[in-house]
């Protein structure tokens, strides 16, 4: 999952989640970035520490690997960088085929959907991620190491299982 904090990707996950399920009959691991934060520090900022939390995503990353099951990985991965850490910088037990689900969602709507959040984050950060994947190579593409990179746009919203289910 690829978007800016409060741009739907955890909504999103949720589908891509079941989509896969349905397909392959195994329930995906679900692995979540502000989950990990609660975990580690008690706390889902966003400004927490990225080393602990890259360690704890890529070990159980590796043990669903290992264990045969589909993973969910949900974390914003605005950058380019950190993409490619996770796509072609990893040691994985199998091959893997990613499939990268990029939620193309505005700067308005993820600040209007924060202010509605249970623990908005600071504005700051909605901007700078959205502003991360406007660069020239801020937007997911094939060549990070994705077999496909789906776009959810804000169009999709009012059906998006089905627009899910169908990608």
């Amino acid at each position: 999952m690829i978007g800016a904090a409060s741009s739907g990707r955890t909504t999103a996950a949720r589908f891509v989640a079941d989509a896969i399920q349905r397909r392959d009959g195994l329930a995906p691991v679900y692995i979540s970035s502000s989950e990990i934060r609660w975990e580690l520090y008690g706390s889902r900022r966003v400004d927490s520490p990225w080393a602990a939390i890259e360690a704890r995503i890529r070990e159980r990353l590796w043990a669903a690997l290992q264990a045969g099951q589909p993973v969910v990985l949900d974390a914003t991965y605005t950058r380019r960088q950190y993409r490619l850490a996770i796509t072609q910088a990893l040691d994985l037990p199998i091959p893997v085929q990613w499939v990268g689900w990029w939620l193309d969602t505005s700067v308005h709507l993820c600040l209007q959907w924060n202010r509605e959040r249970q623990h908005p984050i600071a504005e700051s950060v909605i901007k700078e991620h959205c502003a991360q994947l406007l660069q020239a190579t801020g937007a997911p593409q094939r060549r990070e190491g994705f077999a496909a990179v789906v776009r959810l746009e804000t169009r999709h919203w009012s059906n998006l299982g089905a627009f899910i289910a169908s990608e």
